[in-house]
C-alpha cells in the first residue's frame, strides 16, 4: 500500500493506494509551525480512521509548494511508517514532456496532475485546480505540458474583497441564490462563483483558439464544487487527480530502480 501526501497552502491532503485503486483520501489543515510528531498523530488518527495499520504502508511519495514543510513531513512519513519516503523534486522521474523556460519553477501541484490526467483523458487538455489559488495547465495533442496559468483563488479573492473595502461584509463561500443580486452578501456571492465560472469559461475558450480540436476539460480542488454547476461548458470533475498523480509517480520511479 502507497501513502501519497500533498501539502498544498491551507490544506495537506492524504490518500492510500493499493495497485491503482484508492483506498482512501482526507486532508488536514496547514499548519506552519507544527511538529513532525504533532503531525504525526494527526496522520495516525486518520489512519485509525480508516483501519489501516501503519505496517501495511510498504512506501510513501511527498509533494509540496510549502517548502518549509517539506523536511517536516517527510520525517513524519519516516517515523511512521519506516520505509524510504520519495520527495517530488527535480530528480524524480515523471515521463513528463515539459515546455517549461524553467523546469524547476513547475509546481509539483501541476506536475501531478498532468501525469494523472495523460494517464486517463484524451489530450488536447486543460487541467484547472481550484484551491487556494487557480491555476490551468495546458496540454497539447502529443501530451506535452506546454505552460500554466495562475489566477487568484476563491478564498483569496474574497478574503482580498472584504480586506479591502470599508462596507462590505465578511461572508463565507456559498452558492448564489441568484445571478443579479438583489442584496449586498447576494451580490458578492454572485461575483465570486459566476465570475470564477466565467472566467474558467472564458479561459477555454481562448485556449482552444490553439487548437484545430476540441479541448477535455479536467477540473479539481476543494472548490470545483462551488463553481463547477455555474459553467457554461460541460467539464469532467476528478476530486482525487492529485493523490492518483502521485501514486503513478511513485510506481514510475520503482521501475526505475
Amino acid at each position: 500500500m502507497i501513502f501519497t501526501l500533498s501539502i498544498g497552502n491551507s490544506t495537506i491532503n492524504m490518500g492510500c493506494f493499493e495497485d491503482d485503486r484508492n483506498i482512501f483520501t482526507a486532508s488536514i489543515s496547514t499548519f506552519r509551525k507544527l511538529t513532525s510528531y504533532e503531525y504525526a498523530n494527526s496522520i495516525s488518527q486518520i489512519l485509525k480512521l480508516h483501519n489501516i495499520s501503519n505496517c501495511k504502508i510498504e512506501g510513501a511519495i511527498i509533494s509540496s509548494v510549502v517548502p518549509v514543510l517539506t523536511n517536516t513531513l517527510k520525517e513524519t512519513l519516516e517515523f511512521l511508517f519506516s520505509c524510504k519516503v520519495l520527495v517530488l523534486s527535480s530528480g524524480i522521474k515523471t515521463g513528463l514532456n515539459i515546455r517549461y523556460k524553467n523546469s524547476r519553477e513547475l509546481g509539483s501541484d501541476f506536475v501531478c496532475n498532468a501525469v494523472a490526467t495523460l494517464s486517463k483523458y484524451k489530450t488536447p487538455c486543460v487541467i484547472f485546480s481550484l484551491g487556494t489559488v487557480t491555476t490551468a495547465c495546458v496540454i497539447d495533442e502529443n501530451g506535452v505540458l506546454l505552460g500554466t496559468s495562475i489566477m487568484a483563488g476563491l478564498q483569496m479573492s474574497l478574503d482580498a474583497l472584504c480586506t479591502n473595502t470599508a462596507r462590505l461584509p465578511e461572508i463565507g463561500i456559498e452558492k448564489p441564490t441568484e445571478l443579479i443580486g438583489q442584496s449586498t452578501i447576494d451580490a458578492m456571492s454572485s461575483g465570486l462563483i459566476y465570475g470564477t465560472a466565467s472566467m474558467l469559461d472564458g479561459m477555454v475558450d481562448k485556449y482552444s483558439k490553439l487548437f484545430s480540436q476540441e479541448l477535455n476539460v479536467v477540473v479539481t480542488g476543494r472548490y470545483t464544487k462551488y463553481v463547477l454547476p455555474y459553467c457554461e461548458r460541460k467539464y469532467i470533475y476528478d476530486e482525487n487527480l492529485n493523490l492518483r498523480g502521485l501514486n503513478l509517480i511513485y510506481k514510475k520511479n520503482q521501475k526505475h530502480r
